[in-house]
Order: structure tokens, then C-alpha cells, then sequence
């Protein structure tokens, strides 16, 4: 994991070049970044609302970092998944037997849909009131930039390394992340 984490610093050079620095100074000091305060474990087990559906707060708030745009624009994590599912699944096509329960993967694939609609619900109400959360989220993103604070996140988890090191590996050769059919941090959001 510590070569790992070398060849990672030696990407930083690759992936942010020199002229994202400011060469007025002697010391090569790196412009300012604009960050946002980001609850990046939002679930549903932290939002708590009330019997009629009314939010109440929002609890988990130690260690909640400040984060630069490309990274807070995304979706809470409990709207992440690697699936959506436009179509509403039918309890009759999941029975086991005409009087018994549906399988759990109704179950599954009911969360899904329900999910799916919040993600556009989410993304709908981004565009009235945060047009620039859209627009940094969608294809303007660079996916060099999530992709690689992802990587640095993971690269010391022993169930992400190896995935880590397959997308390095990739940059180390010359690839890139928007020619990949999926980009690191979506591949390690999970379901």
C-alpha cells in the first residue's frame, strides 16, 4: 500500500499541472480552492424527520470535511447506486407462490426505482436552486480530479486497493479516465 501511495503522489504532477499554480510567487504556491462544508456520509440513518415526514435534523457531523467543488458535487450517499431503475417492478412477478411473499428482490429492485426517482427529484431541485452544482456534476466534471481523491481515499482499504491500482496502472500508461466505461468513484460507490 506505501508503493501504492507513492505512485499516487507521483500521478499529482501528471493530473494537476504547473499551470494550475500561481507563478507569481517564488515558492510555487498553489491558487486557492473554493471547498464547501459536505456531510459525505448523508444515509438515511442520519436524517431524522418526524411522523408526518417533516425533517428534524441531520445528526453524524464529527469529521465532516470541506471539500472542493468537483468533489461535494455529487449525490449524498444515500442516493448512490450503481443501478438505476426506471420501472416500477410489479409484487405478481416476484412471487414464489400465489399466496405467499414477494422475493426479496423486490425488495431490491423496489428500493432501486424509489432511489432512481429521488435521484431525479435531487437533481431536478439542483437546477432551480444550485444550477452550478448540475453543471460541475454532469459532463463538465473532470474526471481525472474525483477519480483521483478517490483513489487516495482508498488506496489503504484492502477490499478498494485493487481496484485503485488497476485505474493507476491505467494513468501510469498513458489512459484516460473519460475514455473508461466507468470512472473509478462510480465504480466504488456500490449499491
Amino acid at each position: 500500500m506505501i508503493e501504492l501511495t507513492n505512485r499516487l503522489e507521483a500521478l499529482a504532477d501528471r493530473l494537476f499541472p504547473a499551470s494550475d499554480k500561481d507563478t507569481s510567487n517564488s515558492e510555487e504556491e498553489t491558487r486557492p480552492v473554493r471547498t464547501f462544508l459536505c456531510h459525505d456520509s448523508l444515509s438515511f440513518d442520519n436524517i431524522l424527520v418526524d411522523e408526518n415526514g417533516i425533517l428534524m435534523g441531520v445528526i453524524d457531523w464529527q469529521c465532516i470535511p470541506c471539500l472542493p467543488l468537483h468533489e461535494y458535487c455529487q449525490f449524498p450517499a444515500f442516493l448512490q447506486q450503481t443501478h438505476d431503475r426506471y420501472k416500477e417492478p410489479t409484487g405478481h412477478r416476484y412471487l414464489i407462490d400465489k399466496d405467499g411473499p414477494p422475493h426479496p428482490a423486490y425488495f431490491r429492485d423496489l428500493k432501486r426505482y424509489e432511489i432512481t426517482n429521488l435521484r431525479i427529484y435531487f437533481l431536478e431541485e439542483m437546477l432551480k436552486h444550485a444550477h452550478e452544482f448540475v453543471e460541475v456534476w454532469g459532463c463538465n466534471a473532470d474526471p481525472g480530479l474525483r477519480d483521483y481523491e478517490i483513489a487516495v481515499q482508498n488506496c489503504d482499504n484492502e477490499f478498494t486497493v485493487d481496484l485503485v491500482e488497476q485505474w493507476v496502472k491505467m494513468i501510469e500508461d498513458g489512459g484516460d479516465p473519460n475514455q473508461q466505461p466507468m470512472r473509478l468513484h462510480e465504480r466504488l460507490a456500490g449499491d
